[in-house]
């Protein structure tokens, strides 16, 4: 478990910092709104045999291809990268909304090239905060009482 907690804090550390980046050359009302509409997954595969058989077939580079389809879709690929040592894909993208990321779950699913499709919306360590804070107002409608 903590390679694949490693490989998840790695893969969204070269992530979120451009986010940051991108946003420092807009104004603030730009910034407010890109910041509103763009959200970001990280998508992990698991790659069957068909998938693998496919790729093989077609040696191509699959980010390529794919940054065409999620651009279509009104996002961008930040990041497609292949575990060294799983049979996994792992892959960044900005997108505009979370149905959007899950009819992409569903449809990869169907294919029937991915044994599983893990999808993780990832959030912000800025945001984090106003998240901590938010916290109160949850507690005080949840009832969980914990012990000090």
């Amino acid at each position: 478990m903590r390679w694949y907690f490693g490989t998840v804090c790695l893969l969204m550390a070269s992530v979120m910092p451009m986010q940051h980046v991108a946003a420092q050359d807009s104004p603030p009302e730009a910034e407010a709104a890109t910041a509103e509409a763009t959200r970001y997954f990280l998508f992990i595969g698991k790659i069957g045999p068909e998938g693998w058989k496919l790729a093989e077939r077609n040696s191509t580079d699959l980010r390529e291809r794919v940054e065409g389809e999620i651009e279509q879709l009104g996002g961008t690929v930040v990041g497609y990268y292949f575990g060294a040592f799983d049979t996994n894909n792992y892959v960044i993208v900005s997108l505009p909304d979370t149905k959007t990321a899950k009819a992409i779950q569903i449809l990869r699913m169907s294919s029937g090239l991915l044994l599983d499709y893990n999808v993780i919306e990832l959030i912000d360590s800025a945001d984090m905060p106003s998240v901590m804070e938010f916290m109160e107002t949850v507690r005080s409608v949840d009832g969980l009482e914990l012990e000090e």
